[in-house]
């Protein structure tokens, strides 16, 4: 039974580490200004998306625009 619970819990760390790297290398691609706008403030915050980790299209993430 605890090696069960030990392989859960191995295969859910490597999956919140490639979630990691990814949402990571995604980040660093939109940190930029494009036309004077700091893109990354359109998306939510990077704890956020970690946890919504069902989420894997940045579109997704975007922030809704007001107004």
């Amino acid at each position: 039974m605890w090696s069960c619970i030990s392989i859960a819990l191995a295969i859910i760390s490597l999956v919140m580490s490639i979630r990691n790297m990814w949402l990571l290398d995604r980040y660093t691609e939109i940190n930029r200004f494009e036309n004077g706008v700091h893109l990354i403030r359109g998306y939510v915050g990077y704890e956020t998306a970690m946890w919504r980790f069902w989420v894997w299209d940045m579109e997704k993430l975007k922030k809704p625009k007001v107004g």
